[in-house]
């Protein structure tokens, strides 16, 4: 499993008031992608909820949400909502107009949408107010400002790069070695509780994807099959990031290896 991971991007809002869990609200049309990065109210964390502010956001700019990250002190991620799929994004073709919203000057949202008309503002507004809080978790959102521009390069910005795994779902087609295999199995068999395919986010960055999570405990576990050794940088990049990790008191950190024995 490659650990080494790129930038989490979509780093708009980090500031010393922002509570834990954060979250990490990702839109998407057929083209483009789009953020929305403060915590939903209480009362709307539950499925039924994320789908609420799903269909919501839909009625309005056609949007959908892909995914609901969040994101704990430790860095360790969850997905709390994906989106259906059933559900298609729509198509974007024609659309001109780019949204962003700030909350005492840090970036919220981040949208691209069809069109551009007179209320804009309000509607956007309206709608982070009635589901989501300010970063701390608990404050309504009181003064936004919004920004908006229009035309055919607008979208740029947030254009898919759709030959990228970054925009891919989330571990989506990834490959899964025999020492992983044996691993869950044996996981399986004792009847632990684990997640496979966490993301970790440390300074507002995607650092790594662990290959299992005990939660439990705070355990994170990393499996290393025989290619791993036959790429010294690579060994030099997990040491490095190995290091790190165990920097950390908020969980522990394992890596299992695998050898080919030598014919002698």
């Amino acid at each position: 499993m490659r650990r080494n991971e790129s930038y989490w991007r979509g780093d708009f809002c980090s500031s010393d008031y922002e509570a834990f869990p954060k979250f990490k609200i990702v839109c998407e049309s057929e083209n483009h992608i789009g953020y929305i990065n403060v915590p939903p109210k209480a009362e709307y964390r539950t499925p039924q909820g994320y789908a609420q502010i799903d269909a919501e956001l839909h009625r309005f700019t056609k949007l959908r949400i892909s995914y609901i990250q969040t994101i704990e002190e430790s860095g360790i991620t969850r997905y709390v909502y994906r989106r259906p799929l059933k559900i298609k994004p729509e198509p974007d073709m024609g659309w001109h107009g780019l949204v962003k919203i700030s909350y005492n000057r840090k970036n919220i949202m981040f949208l691209f949408v069809e069109t551009l008309v007179r209320g804009n503002s309000d509607l956007f507004a309206n709608f982070l107010r009635k589901f989501f809080t300010s970063p701390d978790g608990k404050t309504p959102l009181g003064s936004l400002a919004c920004e908006s521009m229009s035309g055919e390069d607008v979208g740029k910005k947030l254009q898919k790069n759709k030959h990228h795994d970054r925009y891919n779902l989330p571990h989506q087609g990834s490959i899964t070695s025999p020492i992983e295999k044996l691993f869950r199995e044996e996981l399986i068999n004792s009847g632990i509780e684990f997640e496979e395919q966490v993301e970790i986010i440390l300074e507002n960055k995607k650092f790594s994807v662990p290959d299992f999570v005990i939660r439990s405990v705070g355990l994170i576990i990393y499996c290393d099959g025989t290619e791993f050794h036959k790429d010294p940088q690579r060994i030099i990049m997990d040491k490095q990031q190995d290091r790190v990790l165990h920097n950390y008191d908020a969980f522990f950190v394992l890596v299992i290896q695998l050898f080919k024995q030598a014919k002698i």
